[in-house]
């Protein structure tokens, strides 16, 4: 079977790298700033594929990080240009078929874990506690646009989705004290235009969404 990926990413340099990695007591402080505009753009032409996967993601600030021990997160974001992201299709006479276009402001994601690095029943962390302080703001309307022409295909899945800020923290700590603040001064746009025939199934997803925060706490 074939299998076709094609992937293009705008985003600013930190999101590069590694989500950041700490132990013990963690003190970290993190302002990002994006003042100019993000774009990604795709047109993609595919014809008697097995698998064809499709991304274009835009995005203006990113953090990540895997804590172990009692940590205190800082985080301060703020994009103030465009972010768009565009994915132009044709498909013909392919089996499967996943597309998908993202448009994000900011995003924040965090893993607290006091036993990253020990077990559960001898760890010195298991009173370990998360202190997160987070703000995230954005002053330009983030949009992300999926056109789609296919025939002839077994599974066609696609989904535009604009997110303006967005926070999600899983935490396996004892205490945790949040505090977040996000911010969206314009629109978000989420648009999907489709024309489809001889599928055997369709999936199409249009989400805009201006905030959304994830908080989830393992621990009983």
């Amino acid at each position: 079977m074939k299998r076709i990926l094609f992937s293009t990413a705008a985003l600013i340099a930190v999101i590069a790298a590694a989500p950041a990695l700490a132990q013990d007591n963690n003190n970290i402080i993190n302002g990002q700033i994006n003042l100019g505009d993000v774009w990604a753009g795709m047109d993609m032409a595919v014809y008697d594929a097995g698998y064809v996967e499709g991304t274009a993601a835009a995005i203006g600030n990113s953090f990540s990080a895997e804590l172990g021990g009692d940590s205190g997160v800082w985080t301060n974001q703020r994009t103030t240009g465009a972010i768009e992201s565009s994915l132009n299709a044709t498909v013909d006479w392919t089996e499967d078929v996943t597309l998908t276009s993202a448009a994000v402001g900011n995003t924040v994601s965090i893993l607290s874990e006091p036993y990253l690095d020990c077990g559960v029943d001898d760890c010195p962390y298991d009173d370990a506690s998360l202190e997160l302080d987070n703000r995230q703001y954005v002053n330009y309307d983030p949009t992300a646009t999926l056109t789609i022409w296919a025939n002839g295909v077994g599974h066609l899945n696609g989904t535009a989705a604009a997110i303006g800020n967005s926070l999600s923290v899983e935490a396996w700590n004892h205490e945790n004290n949040i505090d977040t603040r996000q911010v969206v001064n314009d629109d978000v746009n989420s648009y999907v235009g489709a024309a489809v025939s001889g599928a055997d199934s369709v999936t199409l997803t249009s989400a805009a969404v201006g905030n959304t925060v994830s908080i989830d706490n393992l621990m009983d």
